[in-house]
This record gives C-alpha cells, sequence and structure tokens, in this order.
C-alpha cells in the first residue's frame, strides 16, 4: 500500500429542473456534494521511495522551440 495516499468518501447529487414562462424555456441545473476527508488526500514527499519529478514545463513562461514562419 502506498504511505502517501489517504481514503476520501464522496457523495454527489445532481437535479435538472425543466420549466416555462411564457414562450421561453429553461433549465434549473443544482448539484450538492459531501465530501469526507479523514485526512490530507494524495501527497507526494521527496524521500527515498519518491517517483515525485519537477516539470520542465513553465505555464507563465512557455517556450516553443523550433523555426518561426515568416
Amino acid at each position: 500500500m502506498n504511505g502517501d495516499y489517504q481514503p476520501r468518501r464522496e457523495v454527489q447529487h445532481d437535479y435538472v429542473f425543466n420549466f416555462d414562462t411564457g414562450p421561453a424555456s429553461h433549465k434549473l441545473l443544482l448539484g450538492a456534494v459531501l465530501v469526507d476527508y479523514p485526512q490530507d488526500t494524495k501527497t507526494f514527499s521527496s524521500g527515498g521511495t519518491s517517483t515525485a519529478t519537477n516539470s520542465q514545463i513553465d505555464p507563465f513562461n512557455p517556450q516553443f522551440p523550433g523555426t518561426g514562419l515568416g
């Protein structure tokens, strides 16, 4: 068993209500969720058995290798 993984329980309900107001039809979407996290969810560590790595992609400064058009 992976010691970094913590269980969680979740129940979700979604409802769609259709109704008309004069010539217009409407859909009302309602949802609810109940979540129980006995402990933190998945975590990563830098210990000897860890497989976590840093990404080389910087989403705030993307680099696009190759030749440009023009």
